[in-house]
């Protein structure tokens, strides 16, 4: 099983243990995440590219959606240390565009607010790869910044570890600093959304 594979499972049981969590509570839910969409293998292979508005947010909305007429709680289930900017912008979007309330679901195992979200600094350095590779913000490392031979070297050198990644720009969650919910903590709160 591959690094990818390995995280794909093991996302997959984080978000089962959510799910599990809201039966056992009464929360309805639905599933409403990219990886639950059903349509033509070409319409998916399309939305997977593009980077157009529609397919941003289409690929980048939450897992989880608990609706109420008065208030909605999207989850995002995210079982790594990091998160894509792309990602994350899309859910700052929901937040602040539509007033919608996005939690991350993380893999310690407690929530986040979107809004709590703290980042830890990043250098240039990549151990990875070996050489610099450019931050944004303090934050973001930025991949596709590099000249063509060295972003293609940088997944090279990621592939050969073992490693994954996308090659988007992303930065590290700080699960130090960042402001975390036990589920049970919340129970109320995700029952009075649903």
């Amino acid at each position: 099983m591959s690094a990818f594979e390995k995280r794909l499972a093991k996302g997959a049981e984080l978000q089962q243990e959510l799910i599990d969590f809201l039966d056992a509570n009464g929360v309805q839910y639905l599933l409403s995440g990219y990886e639950h969409l059903k349509g033509s293998d070409d319409a998916m292979r399309i939305i997977r590219r593009n980077n157009d508005g529609g397919s941003l947010f289409i690929r980048h909305y939450p897992d989880v959606s608990v609706i109420k007429p008065d208030r909605s709680v999207l989850i995002e289930v995210k079982n790594s240390t990091g998160i894509e900017k792309e990602c994350y912008e899309a859910y700052k979007a929901l937040r602040v565009g539509l007033g919608i309330n996005v939690l991350l679901f993380l893999r310690n195992r407690k929530l986040c607010r979107i809004d709590d979200l703290i980042f830890q600094a990043c250098d240039t350095f990549d151990r990875v790869a070996g050489f610099d590779v450019p931050v944004t913000e303090g934050v973001w490392k930025e991949p596709r910044k590099l000249p063509e031979d060295q972003y293609h070297a940088l997944l090279s050198a990621y592939r050969s570890k073992g490693k994954n990644t996308s090659g988007c720009s992303f930065a590290f969650i700080d699960f130090r600093r960042t402001e975390f919910y036990e589920l049970e903590a919340i129970t109320y709160s995700l029952r009075a959304a649903a």
